[in-house]
């Protein structure tokens, strides 16, 4: 009796999953358009990961607030674009685990703010 090789699942990227950060932007939009907050703070968080990914040579779902401090500052990154990635990581991050999500307007300025941010980089 032979002992069975232990099987691992393959480690496949979802095609729902884009990696282009207007693909993320676009969904933000919608999902703001449609007054749905889980969504849209879901696709901001990816919009801005797949924007500093690309921009920066970085694993995008590797990016977070924590990285913008450790990794892109000591890199040279601007102060003011630090400021604004770390302030939508946060926004994101609390409106994705509480349970109110944000209102309209909230997601309308986090929205502006990502949109500046990834045109100033």
């Amino acid at each position: 009796m032979g002992r069975k090789s232990a099987r691992r699942a393959p480690t496949v990227q979802p095609a729902s999953l884009p990696a282009d950060p207007s693909a993320w932007l676009a969904e933000a939009e919608d999902a703001l358009a449609a007054g749905d907050p889980e969504r849209f703070h879901t696709a901001a968080f990816r919009a801005l990961q797949a924007h500093l990914g690309a921009r920066h040579g970085l694993v995008a779902a590797a990016i977070t607030g924590d990285v913008v401090g450790k990794v892109l500052r000591p890199a040279g990154a601007r102060e003011r674009q630090l400021e604004g990635y770390e302030t939508l990581f946060s926004l994101c991050d609390r409106a994705r685990f509480s349970p109110s999500g944000g209102g309209e307007a909230a997601m309308r300025d986090t929205f502006d703010l990502l949109k500046r941010v990834m045109e100033e980089n």
